[in-house]
């Protein structure tokens, strides 16, 4: 498992929380980010690596790294 750092983006596109969870996948850290989304922006880190960002407003829109 690796730590993931969620972080929930306001409408300012400040960081208003972060979570930390322990993740066996990107993918599962992705839908724990999901989960959060609540209309704000989250952004999906592992350590130094970025995942994706998921659009607080619109569920259908995100932005991905290709590897």
């Amino acid at each position: 498992m690796s730590k993931y750092r969620l972080s929930v983006i306001g409408d300012a596109g400040h960081v208003i929380d972060v979570y930390e969870p322990e993740c066996v996948s990107d993918e599962e850290a992705f839908h724990k980010a999901d989960a959060l989304r609540d209309d704000h922006a989250i952004d999906i880190w592992q350590g130094e690596r970025w995942i994706a960002m998921l659009d607080g407003k619109d569920p259908q829109r995100i932005a991905l790294l290709h590897h």
